[in-house]
């Protein structure tokens, strides 16, 4: 770890994992909400989740960004927080689309 640089304390894993996950998130809500201009009431379903999943794994793809923001930093723990949870997004979707 680069003692002095002002990085320093934001190169973990918890960190990258805990953006990586928000970044996803947000952007699949945003392109659900980009996409769906109806109501809410798609989420009333009894099968909420496995409505809203075509949405993460295409939220997952915006976890390049703090990838590659991290690389340009040279922040390795916090790429590999936004890996663990890009891994943590793929075995929540792979689990409802097999399980549901």
């Amino acid at each position: 770890m680069k003692t002095g640089h002002y990085n320093s304390k934001l190169d973990n894993i918890p960190f990258g994992i805990l953006v990586g996950l928000i970044v996803a998130l947000l952007s699949s809500y945003l392109i659900f909400s980009i996409k769906n201009t109806t109501s809410l009431a798609i989420f009333e379903s009894k099968y909420i989740v496995s409505l809203y999943m075509p949405y993460i794994q295409l939220g997952a793809i915006a976890n390049l960004i703090p990838f590659f923001v991290f690389n340009h930093f040279d922040m390795m723990n916090a790429q590999r927080g936004v890996i663990f949870s890009t891994i943590i997004l793929f075995v929540l979707v792979a689990a409802t689309k097999f399980l549901l």
